[in-house]
């Protein structure tokens, strides 16, 4: 089993000082600053009109509002000319 290193990691046999952990752009953590300014307020949302609602259509006293639905509901049995 491997031996862990100091620092934490598997020591994989690469050397020390090798000349990309001199990187000065890996070596140093960069983390993004926070926005210092506040974010955009939301546009408003549209203004609910103040008149009445607008009024359901009126349905057929049969329950069916339109004629096709009320043809289906008629034609309950299928029509075959074999029987």
């Amino acid at each position: 089993m491997p031996k862990l290193r100091k620092s934490g990691g598997v020591n994989t046999g690469a050397d020390s000082h090798s000349p990309y952990l001199s990187d000065p752009e890996t070596s140093q953590s960069f983390t993004p600053k926070p926005p210092t300014g506040s974010a955009p307020r939301p546009p408003m949302a549209p203004k609910v009109p103040t008149s009445t609602p607008p009024r359901p259509p009126p349905t057929v006293p049969g329950g069916a509002s339109h004629p096709i639905i009320s043809n289906l509901k008629n034609n309950l049995r299928p029509s075959s000319i074999a029987s």
